[in-house]
């Protein structure tokens, strides 16, 4: 029952922003303020977490990858010519074909490094406008319980979104200073720099990931297996024109 009550306090990060900003009465505007600020150190904690303390996630996914690919080998060892073109066989084939062609992809460490840059920028754009948009309410709540009304939240969000060349613009209040600091770290924190070689670090994993699997497929006999499967579920090769299907 007290998760249910407590769920309208956990969730809607943007409703109580946007209460923060047009409630008329105090002890509302403090509520909003606290939930905010709450809600803010959760999301930079999950961010933290996920871009620095994500070591035992990953490697529960390296388990999870290595054990399909022993389940694969050991359907594939029981292929024979005389099995059946079965929708599950058919399944086999198709997901082998995925693993390997993602094997290959993993493996040309430019390309995935490109796309490690890529990714690293957009995921970092992302949570930089994400966070500048709940800092500037926290701003403007702490200046409005401070009865600061110089600026409009406007004003404060082109200042979270430029930190930390705006600090000198903010009004002359410790909290509101204090916030800006720590938005600063923050920002410092999981910059584009350490996210890119967060990335990278994984994409070696994952390369060296990937040359354990293509190892274990590329086993004689699971060749011999593939080829099997090639043979059941390929396309034919359509005739040329000016041939006689027939011969």
């Amino acid at each position: 029952m007290s998760r249910v009550l407590l769920r309208p306090f956990k969730k809607f990060t943007v409703l109580w922003c946007l209460v923060l900003v047009t409630t008329t009465h105090t002890w509302i505007m403090w509520a909003a303020l606290v939930l905010v600020l709450l809600h803010l150190t959760r999301a930079a904690y999950r961010v933290l977490k996920i871009s620095f303390f994500s070591g035992g996630w990953f490697g529960e996914f390296e388990k999870i990858i290595h054990k399909n690919v022993d389940e694969w080998a050991t359907k594939l060892h029981s292929v024979t010519r005389e099995s059946p073109p079965s929708p599950e066989l058919k399944n086999l084939w198709t997901t082998v074909k995925g693993w390997e062609g993602a094997i290959r992809f993993v493996q040309n460490e430019s390309l995935v490094s490109k796309w490690a840059l890529l990714l690293g920028s957009i995921f970092f754009g992302s949570v930089y406008v994400y966070f500048a948009f709940l800092f500037s309410f926290a701003y403007y709540g702490m200046a409005r319980v401070a009865t600061l009304h110089t600026l409009n939240w406007l004003n404060f969000l082109v200042m979270s979104l430029f930190m930390p060349f705006f600090v000198s613009a903010l009004p002359p209040n410790a909290a509101i200073r204090f916030l800006a600091g720590v938005q600063c770290i923050f920002i410092l924190a999981i910059g584009i720099g350490s996210i890119v070689k967060y990335l990278r670090r994984r994409i070696r994993s994952l390369s060296l990931i990937a040359k354990a699997i293509n190892s274990r497929l590329s086993d004689e006999i699971l060749q011999e297996k593939k080829l099997i499967l090639q043979e059941k579920f390929s396309a034919p090769t359509a005739p040329q024109s000016g041939q006689n299907p027939q011969q």
